[in-house]
């Protein structure tokens, strides 16, 4: 009687097939997404030139800013001349009525001439000088008119107007500590003073403070709903604060006042843009070119909504139109070159690329973009020059060191690729990726506990990560958890249930722990699945030989021998099944074949054995 004899060579489950042997390819796909948008973020949008703010183009220009109604010094005037009745008195008023009809005329140096004679007769009439200081701010002298205005103060120190304009002129002279000083000192003494929270408001929003402006516009709109500066204050603070539905209210309660702006429609179209809605925004800028159709930064905006939307044409076309106009904006290459990049244009994409560091050569985020364009034409030393100036730029860089690192995973620098992908994370601790293709590299360098650690952190914090399961199942499988690796391959196959490597990978599982019926089911489940896999028809087959189903086993290992997997083996494994069903002639001819093909000492040695035995048994 022949000892039947099986050697059982297990395939690894974790380079069985390709499934989960990262190539370039699956790195490259699992990049491209974090790739879009790290380089979507790169597109800046350019701001509004400041020729189309609301204080330069509205009513309100720069010499209106520091004046204030001169009839409100009547009073004091006609209580003058009635208290003194003499010529001087009278002739004080002509000077003074004059002097304010030329300046109504412009012609400001015949009213300096009618005011100084009034301040000749009546040098202690502090409003006198407060006229006399907007005459001279007018003439843009403007030290001379701050002269009289502080005189004013001197003379009467509660005429709140003198404050104010003092602040006005202050303000407009960048003197803005001292300008707020002016002006608070008004709104203590009347907190209801539109000119002067206006004017405070202004100040604020130089300095950025938009609390203060949307309290300070609020405050005159309350007095005053159609105020047009204070809405356009309010819709300012409310945008630069985040309050975007609010700040788009005031934009649009502002066109009805004044009708539609560049400034408003640019502004709406901001508002759309950051909460997402790229059509909105679309719409807005192209309301805005209907109004100047000559303005770069609308067309480079809209072509980078054009981006977002993947209308990719359109944005070419947006951005081309954008560098006619302003040949010498840096960021506007860089745009035409990533939509370009999304086109996969790639050679294009890098001109752009080149055409925006020729104009400045300090934006990280360029570099980043070429590199990207880099690695899809397989330039992959181009491409990590690109990612170390990024990083040499923006040592903080997250994406920087991710990609880099993925370039050297599909080179297989898997040491270099780990440290950027630690260095990812030390810098995100939330970036998915760099944890996920860390765990990946571990399991490749057998350091399956660090991959278990690296996964597990993933699928506490992303359960929703369904191919962390997957390959946290291979790091417990290598670590000999086989109870675990089956728990989560059957979570990952809840999701994807057509997976045949995962089932195969379940059968291997159970038959380490010699749970034959099972894995059989698992192992023809894969084999339903996907009949091409040499290797399941190899472990399908032990377990027949194991049980004794010698039959199946034989024709499970024909399929394997067909298929090209472990030929030797296989045919060792058939002949011990043949021979176990006294089909001796087919057992020596397998056998044979170990001896023709096999390159293994011990099944070599182990085939001859049988063969003698065979040998053996017949002769007697």
């Amino acid at each position: 009687m022949i000892l039947a004899l099986l050697i059982n060579i297990n395939t690894n489950p974790l380079y069985s097939t390709n499934h989960t042997d990262e190539t370039f390819d699956q790195v490259q796909d699992s990049y491209n997404q974090s790739y879009t948008i790290a380089g979507l973020d790169s597109l800046r949008l350019l701001p509004i030139p400041p020729d189309f703010n609301f204080l330069k183009t509205g009513s309100l220009t720069e010499q209106d800013s520091v004046e204030e109604n001169l009839d409100v010094f009547d009073n004091t005037y006609s209580q003058t001349v009635h208290s003194d009745s003499t010529d001087s008195a009278v002739k004080l008023l002509e000077f003074i009525e004059s002097g304010r009809d030329l300046f109504d005329k412009g012609d400001y140096k015949s009213a300096l001439g009618e005011y100084n004679l009034a301040v000749q007769l009546a040098p202690d009439l502090a409003p006198l000088y407060i006229e006399r200081g907007q005459v001279y701010s007018r003439l843009k002298n403007y030290d001379k008119a701050l002269d009289d205005l502080n005189k004013a103060i001197r003379l009467d120190s509660e005429l709140t107007i003198a404050y104010l304009v003092r602040g006005k002129l202050l303000n407009l002279l960048n003197q803005r500590e001292d300008a707020l000083k002016d002006l608070n000192l008004v709104l203590e003494k009347e907190p209801s003073n539109i000119n002067a929270l206006l004017e405070r408001g202004v100040i604020y929003t130089v300095a950025g403070k938009w609390f203060q402006v949307a309290n300070d516009a609020n405050a005159v709109i309350d007095q005053e709903p159609k105020n047009a500066q204070a809405w356009w204050m309010l819709a300012m603070a409310y945008q630069n604060l985040g309050e975007y539905t609010q700040a788009f209210d005031a934009w649009t309660e502002l066109e009805g006042l004044i009708g539609g702006t560049i400034e408003i429609y640019t502004n709406r179209g901001n508002i759309y843009f950051s909460q997402g809605d790229f059509t909105g925004a679309v719409n807005e800028w192209s309301q805005a070119l209907k109004l100047d159709d000559k303005q770069a930064f609308l067309y480079a905006n809209r072509g980078i909504a054009h981006t977002h939307l993947r209308k990719l044409d359109d944005a070419v076309v947006d951005f081309k139109d954008a560098i006619k106009l302003n040949p010498n904006e840096y960021s506007i290459y860089n745009s035409l070159g990533f939509a370009y990049y999304l086109q996969k244009n790639n050679v294009q994409a890098i001109e752009n690329f080149n055409k925006a560091l020729k104009l400045y050569d300090k934006d990280s985020k360029i570099y980043f973009n070429r590199a990207a364009a880099y690695r899809e034409i397989y330039n992959f030393q181009a491409a990590l020059m690109d990612l170390n100036e990024a990083i040499r730029l923006n040592p903080s860089y997250t994406e920087a060191y991710a990609a880099r690192g993925s370039i050297h995973f599909s080179l297989e620098n898997y040491n270099v690729a780990l440290e950027d992908y630690t260095q990812t994370i030390t810098l995100n601790p939330d970036n998915i990726i760099a944890y996920y293709n860390r765990a990946l590299i571990y399991l490749k360098q057998g350091l399956y506990h660090l991959a278990e650690t690296d996964l597990s952190y993933l699928i506490e914090n992303y359960p929703e990560l369904i191919s962390c399961y997957e390959q946290r199942g291979l790091a417990y499988f290598q670590m000999g958890q086989y109870e675990k690796a089956i728990k989560d391959w059957q979570t990952y196959l809840q999701h994807n249930g057509d997976d045949a490597e995962v089932y195969y990978r379940i059968g291997l599982a159970c038959l380490k722990l010699d749970d034959y019926d099972q894995a059989l089911t698992y192992l023809s489940r894969a084999l339903v699945l996907d009949d091409s896999m040499g290797s399941v028809y190899y472990q399908r087959a032990n377990i027949y030989f194991l049980q004794k189903k010698y039959p199946e086993a034989a024709e499970d290992y024909t399929k394997a021998i067909e298929l090209g997997v472990g030929l030797d083996i296989c045919y060792f494994n058939r002949g011990i099944a043949y021979l176990n069903q006294n089909k001796i002639k087919e057992a020596i001819a397998d056998l044979e074949k170990v001896l023709e093909i096999s390159e293994n000492e011990v099944l070599l040695t182990e085939a001859q054995k049988v063969l003698e035995l065979i040998e053996a048994d017949t002769k007697s």
